[in-house]
């Protein structure tokens, strides 16, 4: 199957907006995120505690924990998904370029060196913020007062819906299309 030139356009721009979409839903997300986490580490609990810490204090410290935990397992699987999803549409529209007609591919899109270069700012940020989550997830794992239930809860929740996403897209996939007619 070829395409024409301008259809093959509209459907790599297509997807050059789901990468800017897909970006900007990082951004947002990670701000967000990243606010939230020191808003949290700036809260009476990471201060010195006292040897009698009353019932209420206790319960302030662990919800604080399990804030800061969550918080930064959310911002580590956003910066993952997003990462994912913005290699998804790169991946895209190589794959539409090539389905265009090889004498009208030229000028269709930007030469190799602009395309790579070009794609470092969207893909670069998701992999860059990720590890930044694992090393906050790093350093605060030994303050951490959360139980081991409310440590796996989200992380199985993640793979679990990530299992039925592959799992109903692998079945329902049509991997040959039909063709008209």
């Amino acid at each position: 199957m070829h395409l024409g030139r301008e259809d093959g356009r509209r459907r790599i721009e297509q997807e050059d907006h789901l990468i800017n979409h897909r970006f900007s839903w990082l951004v947002g997300s990670q701000s967000f995120l990243l606010t939230a986490f020191v808003l949290l580490r700036n809260a009476p609990r990471s201060y010195e505690r006292p040897a009698d810490m009353p019932d209420a204090f206790k319960a302030f410290v662990h919800q604080t924990d399990l804030l800061v935990y969550l918080v930064a397992v959310a911002g580590l699987i956003f910066a993952v998904c997003s990462t994912i999803g913005v290699w998804a549409a790169h991946a895209a529209i190589q794959a539409w370029r090539t389905k265009v007609k090889p004498e009208e591919q030229l000028h269709l899109t930007a030469d190799f060196f602009h395309i790579l270069f070009g794609g470092v700012a969207s893909f670069l940020p998701g992999p860059v913020l990720a590890s930044i989550w694992i090393l906050l997830l790093v350093e605060e794992w030994q303050t951490f007062q959360i139980a081991a239930l409310e440590i796996w809860c989200p992380i199985g929740v993640g793979l679990f819906t990530l299992s039925v996403w592959v799992a109903t897209n692998w079945w329902t996939f049509d991997l040959k299309p039909r063709r008209p007619g």
